[in-house]
Formats: C-alpha cells, sequence, structure tokens
C-alpha cells in the first residue's frame, strides 16, 4: 500500500523542505499541496464541510514553490498538487511551472486540476461563472484565445521518472476513463464522501 498526505504548508507551521525531508524518511509515497492565491474578506461561500474555514486557508503557501524547494531536497517523494485551481489561473504560465517543476523533480510531479469551491475567489480572477456553483464557463476571454489560438512547441519535453500513481493499477486507468475523475479525502473534520457517477 501507498500513502501519502495533502495538506497546506503555512508559514506557521513545518516548512515545505522539512515535511518532505519527514515524509521521504518515513517512507511515505507523496506529499499533494493544494492551492488558494487568496481568501477574500468579503466570502460568503460556506467552507467545505460547513463550520468556520481553517486558518491554514488563509495561510497557505503557493504549492509550485513549495513543492520546488520540496524537490530539492528529496529523491523519491511524489509532488503533487491537490489541486490547482486552474480556471484562475493563466495557462502559458502554469504550463511553464508545471514543466519546470516536473524538470527539477526529476519527473516526480503530479499535476491535480480542478475548479475549486470558493465563488469569491473565483469572481477576484474574473471567473466567478465557472465552478462548483455556476457550470464551467469560459475561463476568461485571454485564456480562451491562448488555448485555442496560438501554437506553442514545449522543450524541453517530459522526463517521466517511473510510473503515475493514479494510473499504475488497470483497474485505476478504466474507473478514471470512465469518470474523468479523482478524489482527494477531506481531514475528517470535513467528510466529503466522493459522489457516485453512473457508469
Amino acid at each position: 500500500m501507498k500513502i501519502g498526505i495533502t495538506t497546506f504548508v503555512t508559514d506557521e507551521g513545518i516548512s515545505g523542505p522539512k515535511l518532505g525531508m519527514a515524509l521521504e524518511e518515513r517512507g511515505f509515497e507523496s506529499l499533494f499541496l493544494p492551492e488558494h492565491s487568496h481568501i477574500p474578506a468579503s466570502r460568503r461561500s460556506p467552507a467545505p464541510g460547513g463550520g468556520e474555514l481553517p486558518r491554514e486557508y488563509y495561510r497557505a503557501l503557493d504549492p509550485f514553490i513549495t513543492l520546488g524547494a520540496v524537490a530539492a531536497v528529496t529523491e523519491r517523494l511524489v509532488l503533487g498538487t491537490g489541486i490547482t485551481l486552474l480556471i484562475q489561473r493563466d495557462v502559458i504560465h502554469t504550463a511553464k511551472e508545471i514543466a519546470t517543476l516536473d524538470r527539477i523533480s526529476n519527473g516526480r510531479f503530479v499535476f491535480g486540476v480542478g475548479a475549486g469551491w470558493n465563488p469569491e475567489e473565483m469572481a477576484d480572477h474574473g471567473t466567478s461563472n465557472c465552478g462548483p456553483s455556476g457550470g464551467f464557463g469560459p475561463m476568461n476571454s485571454r485564456n480562451s484565445m491562448a488555448v485555442s489560438s496560438i501554437s506553442i512547441r514545449c522543450t524541453p519535453g517530459p522526463n517521466p521518472f517511473g510510473s503515475h500513481p493514479s494510473s499504475s493499477a488497470a483497474a485505476h486507468r478504466r474507473r478514471n476513463g470512465r469518470s474523468g475523475t479523482a478524489w482527494v479525502g477531506c481531514p475528517p473534520r470535513y467528510p466529503t464522501p466522493p459522489k457516485s457517477r453512473p457508469s
């Protein structure tokens, strides 16, 4: 069995590099970091699981920079985003960050993406019509144009190292292919079981 963790790394706790080294020394398989650019002061949306939004949401460090620091001090630990709020980001800049992190980690990076849960955060990025409460409309005109109208040559290319943990078994590949989804568990204080999708 492979066991990893998903956690916020903040300015108030253990540093990313120290956490990564401790996980690798103890035989953990992976470290995934979530992303929030900010939590709006005027947030009206409920926290995942209800109740007050935990302090770490407000103090989370950037996952790409933190994972880069972790990559520099580890050799085997799989590193990933759980999740990157892709609809809030410039796609070309994000692609460069992904390629760089994958390269400096020797192919250990797993890119997890999603829309997020906070409409106010999305609105601050000009993507308020996207996500769980508003469907999946266009990210914004700049990103839509970048995705559809330019030709990009990415070099250096991917540098795979080992196998990707989410697709190592045939059953995982079949399930992921059918549903197009994955699930990252929430801590016990925020139990949100995955919603089943029809086959």
